[in-house]
C-alpha cells in the first residue's frame, strides 16, 4: 500500500487547492453579485 504520510500530503495538498478554487469562485461570484446590486441601486 501506499505509505500514509504521502497519502495524507497528497489529500491535504488537494484539499488546500480546492479551498484556493472555491475562494477565488465565491469571489468572483460576491463581486458580480455586489456589481449586480450596485445597478440596481
Amino acid at each position: 500500500g501506499v505509505p500514509y504520510n504521502t497519502l495524507s500530503g497528497e489529500v491535504r495538498a488537494a484539499i488546500s487547492d480546492l479551498a484556493v478554487l472555491k475562494y477565488e469562485v465565491l469571489k468572483k461570484v460576491g463581486d458580480a453579485v455586489g456589481n449586480t446590486q450596485a445597478y440596481q441601486l
